[in-house]
C-alpha cells in the first residue's frame, strides 16, 4: 500500500472512529469496515479502526463478535512510537484491541475462544512485547468474563515466571480477576502464586497479593492455604504490597478466622502502617479475630501496637484495636493497666465504636484497679451527654464502678446520673440506675423514686428497686441487682 492508500486508511478509520465515539449505536453498521481496517499498513488506521470497535462493543458486542479474529490477529501488534510502560512497548493498538475484545466477552463469551488460544500461544512468544500484549488481553478478558480465560490458566501461571516484569504483572492481574469470579483448580497455582509474593519488582507481588485475596472471595479452603504467605507480605518493603496483603487477609478472616488467628502480632504490628490499605486490612482482620477467636489474642506478646493504633489515621485500624482490647480485657482486666491516657483520649474518637469499646476496657480495668480511674472521673461524666446511648450506658458504668469503691470520686456526678434515668434509651437508663446504686448517695434517691413510677421496661425496673433499697438500707449494704435472666 502506497502513501496515499495509508492516508486514506487513516482518515477512514479516524472518521469512523469518530462516529462510533459520538453515537456506538449509529456505527454498528461500521464495524465489518473497521475490522478490515485492522489489517491496514498504517498503525495509525489500525489504532482509530481496534479503538472505533471498542466503543461499538461497549453497548453493542454483538456487533463485534464476528470480528473477534480479526481482532486477536492485532494482538502482536506493536506501534512502536507509543509506550504505556517503561520496559515494554504497548501500542495503542493492542490497548483498545484487548478492551474491544473483552467487552464483546461481557455478552459472547464462547466469540472469544480463538482470541484466548492466541494469547495463551503467544505468551511463549520469542518477543517481550508480544507476550506482554497477550497478558494485558487476557487481564482485561478475565476482568470482564473470567470463565474464558481458564482455558489459559496453565499458560498464565508460567508467565508469572517471566523474565519481563511487566508481563509477570499483567499475568497476576489476570490471576486476581480469574481467581475472583470463577477459582476453578485454584491449589494447582499455588506454588506460582506463593513465588510471586517474593517477586523483586513490588507491582508483581502487589498483583499477586491482591490475587490471593480476592481468591478467599469464591474458594476460602484455597485462600486459607496461601494465608502464611500474605502474613509474611506484611513486612515487605513495599507499601502497596503490605496493603494488598493486608487487605487479602481481612478478607480470609472473614471467611475462616482460624487461617490468620496465628497472625495476630504480625496483624497488630501493621493497624499503625502508614498505608491505608495495610492499616484497614489490618484493623479488618483483627477485629474478626477478635469476634471470632478472642482466645487467639492471648497470644499477643506486644500490646503497644493494638494502644498505639486506638489513634491510627483511619478507622478501621482503630475500630480493629478497640475490639481487640475489648477481648482482651475481658480475659485480663489489667489489659488498660498504664495505658489509661490512650484509652481516655479515644473517648473523644469521632466513631462510636471506638468510644464505646475504650470506655469498656476502662471499666474492666476499674473492677481491680478503681484508684487508677479516679483522676478521669471528668472524662466519664462527659460521656453521660454522648450522642450515641451505648456510649452514654458506658460512661454511667464506669462512674459506678468507681463510685463502689470511692464514692467521694465522684459524688459530683450524681446529680448527672440520676438525670440520665430519664434517657430515651432502656440501657442507658439501666446503667444510671445501676451507677447510683453501688454509689449509694443518698440524693440520688427522689430522682429514683420517681422513676420507679413511669419506668416500662422490666430490667430497669429491677435496677432502680435494687438501688432504692440498697441505698435505704444504708451505707454498709452491697448493691447486688439479680443476674439478667
Amino acid at each position: 500500500m502506497g502513501l496515499l492508500g495509508r492516508a486514506l486508511d487513516r482518515y477512514r478509520a479516524m472518521a469512523d472512529a469518530q462516529r462510533a465515539k459520538t453515537d456506538p449505536g449509529d456505527a454498528v453498521d461500521l464495524a465489518p469496515g473497521l475490522a478490515d481496517l485492522l489489517d491496514s499498513d498504517s498503525p495509525v488506521a489500525r489504532r482509530d479502526a481496534a479503538e472505533g470497535l471498542s466503543r461499538i462493543a461497549e453497548e453493542y458486542p454483538d456487533a463485534v463478535a464476528d470480528h473477534v479474529d480479526a481482532l486477536a490477529a492485532r494482538i502482536p501488534d506493536q506501534e512502536p512510537t507509543v509506550q504505556y510502560f517503561a520496559e515494554t512497548p504497548v501500542s495503542y493498538v493492542q490497548t483498545h484491541v484487548a478492551v474491544a475484545i473483552s467487552r464483546t466477552a461481557t455478552e459472547r463469551p464462547r466469540a472469544v475462544e480463538p482470541a484466548v488460544s492466541e494469547c495463551a500461544d503467544l505468551l511463549g512468544h520469542a518477543d517481550p512485547g508480544a507476550r506482554h500484549n497477550a497478558a494485558v488481553v487476557l487481564a482485561e478478558l478475565a476482568r470482564e468474563a473470567p470463565e474464558t480465560v481458564h482455558p489459559a490458566a496453565d499458560s498464565l501461571a508460567a508467565a508469572l515466571r517471566d523474565d519481563d516484569a511487566n508481563i509477570r504483572r499483567a499475568a497476576a492481574r489476570a490471576f486476581g480477576h480469574l481467581l475472583r469470579e470463577d477459582p476453578g483448580d485454584a491449589l494447582a497455582y499455588r506454588d506460582p502464586l506463593v513465588a510471586a509474593l517474593d517477586d523483586p519488582e513490588a507491582a508483581v507481588r502487589e498483583e499477586a497479593a491482591e490475587a490471593i485475596g480476592r481468591l478467599s472471595e469464591t474458594d476460602p479452603d484455597a485462600a486459607v492455604d496461601l494465608a502464611d504467605a500474605l502474613v509474611d507480605a506484611l513486612d515487605d518493603e513495599s507499601g502497596e504490597v503490605r496493603g494488598s496483603a493486608a487487605r487479602a487477609l481481612g478478607r480470609i478472616a472473614r471467611v475462616d478466622v482460624d487461617a490468620v488467628a496465628d497472625a495476630t502480632d504480625a496483624l497488630a504490628a501493621t493497624l499503625t502502617d502508614e498505608v491505608r490499605d495495610a492499616g484497614r486490612g489490618a484493623g479488618s482482620a483483627v477485629e474478626r479475630i477478635a469476634q471470632e477467636d478472642a482466645d487467639a489474642l492471648g497470644t499477643v506478646r506486644d500490646l503497644d501496637p493494638l494502644f498505639a493504633a486506638l489513634d491510627a489515621e483511619y478507622l478501621i485500624a482503630r475500630r480493629g484495636a478497640s475490639v481487640a482490647l475489648v477481648a482482651l480485657a475481658e480475659s485480663d482486666p489489667t489489659v488498660g493497666e498504664g495505658r489509661v491516657d490512650a484509652l481516655v483520649a479515644a473517648l473523644d474518637d469521632e466513631s462510636q465504636a471506638v468510644r464505646f469499646n475504650a470506655t469498656r476496657v476502662l471499666t474492666e480495668l476499674g473492677t481491680t484497679d478503681p484508684d487508677a480511674l479516679v483522676p478521669r472521673v471528668d472524662a466519664f461524666a462527659a460521656l453521660l451527654d454522648d450522642e450515641d446511648p451505648g456510649v452514654r450506658a458506658c460512661g454511667a458504668e464506669a462512674l459506678g464502678v468507681v463510685g463502689e469503691t470511692r464514692p467521694d470520686a465522684v459524688r459530683g456526678e450524681v446529680d448527672a446520673l440520676a438525670g440520665l434515668l430519664g434517657d430515651s434509651d432502656a440501657g442507658a437508663r439501666g446503667h444510671a440506675a445501676r451507677a447510683l446504686g453501688r454509689i449509694g448517695d443518698e440524693r440520688a434517691l427522689d430522682a429514683l423514686r420517681a422513676r420507679r413510677g413511669g419506668e416500662s421496661n422490666d430490667r430497669v425496673q429491677t435496677l432502680l428497686d435494687e438501688a432504692v433499697e440498697t441505698i435505704e438500707a444504708g451505707p454498709d449494704a452491697t448493691f447486688d441487682p439479680p443476674e439478667r435472666s
